[in-house]
Formats: C-alpha cells, structure tokens, sequence
C-alpha cells in the first residue's frame, strides 16, 4: 500500500522516484561491470515506463563491502539520502538481527 502511494504520488506531481540498493560488495557488482549491479538493472527496465507516466527514477548503488550492516543502519539516512525503495543486500555475509535493525532504521 506504502509503495503504491508513492508511486501515485510520483505520477500525480510529476515527481522523483529514488530507489537505493546498499549491501555487501557482492550487491555492488565488484567483479563485474557496474552496470551489471542490480538497482541499474532494475533501472535500466523501470526508467523507461516510468518516462511514460511522467516520473524521473533515480536508481543509486550504495552497496560497499569492507563495513557491517549495523555501521550503516546507524547512519543510514544520511548516507543514503532520499529513498522511495531502500534494498539491503548483504546475504553472502550475513543475515539476522543486524538486517532487521537496517530494515527498521529505513522506515
């Protein structure tokens, strides 16, 4: 319902739409081309519908490897700045307690 608001939203006022994608390096697509990360796949899909309703996607890959999800759920606002859809992937190194708080702290 949440999401479908914003979206709605987004299409009435001709507005932004952020979606942001942090996690471990994996989600970051080291390795492989940056292009090739997740958000930017979902972006390159998305933008072009989303062009059609009147809505600017911006798709931001904050993914990094090297620090812990509870280093960024403490100051994820201001990390990550504005986010209509906040995606945490750190599943290759962990999961649990710290993953909930980041999810809370998104809210």
């Amino acid at each position: 319902d949440g999401l479908v608001r914003k979206l709605l939203h987004a299409m009435i006022s001709n507005d932004d739409f952020y979606v942001v994608l942090a996690g471990h390096s994996a989600a970051a697509a080291h390795g492989n081309n940056f292009h090739q990360a997740k958000v930017l796949s979902m972006h390159y899909l998305m933008e072009p519908v989303l062009d059609k309703l009147g809505v600017r996607l911006i798709s931001r890959n904050m993914a990094m490897g090297g620090v812990g999800t509870l280093h960024f759920s403490l100051a994820g606002k201001s990390l990550y700045g504005e986010a209509d859809i906040m995606m945490w992937d750190s599943g290759m190194t962990e999961n649990g307690d710290t993953v909930d708080f980041f999810n809370k702290q998104a809210i």
